[in-house]
C-alpha cells in the first residue's frame, strides 16, 4: 500500500488529489474509494493509505484510509518528543548486573589512569 498527503478535497463535488510519497506524483481520489463513514471528508494535509490502480484517466486512489495518531510522520514525532519529555530514573535503566565479561567496573574511590 502507499502513503500520501492530501493535497485537495471538494466534498460537495466527492473528489481530489492526493501526492503519493513514493511516486511523487498526484492520484486522483473519489470519495467512493475512502473507506470511512459518512460523512467521507478529507482535508488539505491529511495523511491517507492507500492503494493505486490504473485507470484510463491514469492513477487513482482506492482503499483509502485517513491515517491517525502513530500512523503519521507527525504522530510518529510527536510520540518520540512526549517520550523524550518524560523524566527517567536511572537506577530503573542502568542495571550493573547485566554488563558484559569484559568491563571492569573498577574502584570509585581510586583515581583513573
Amino acid at each position: 500500500m502507499a502513503t500520501g498527503t492530501v493535497k485537495w478535497y471538494d466534498t460537495e463535488k466527492g473528489y481530489g488529489f492526493v501526492y503519493e510519497d513514493n511516486a511523487n506524483r498526484d492520484v486522483f481520489l473519489h470519495s467512493a474509494d475512502i473507506d470511512e463513514p459518512e460523512p467521507k471528508t478529507l482535508y488539505e494535509g491529511h495523511r491517507v493509505r492507500f492503494e493505486v490502480e490504473d485507470s484510463d484517466r491514469g492513477p487513482r486512489a482506492t482503499n483509502v484510509t485517513v491515517l491517525t495518531g502513530t500512523e503519521t510522520v507527525e504522530g510518529q514525532a510527536a510520540e518520540a518528543a512526549a517520550a523524550a519529555e518524560q523524566e527517567v530514573d536511572p537506577t530503573e535503566v542502568f542495571d550493573p548486573t547485566i554488563l558484559p565479561d569484559d568491563i571492569e567496573l573498577g574502584d570509585p574511590s581510586q583515581p583513573q589512569e
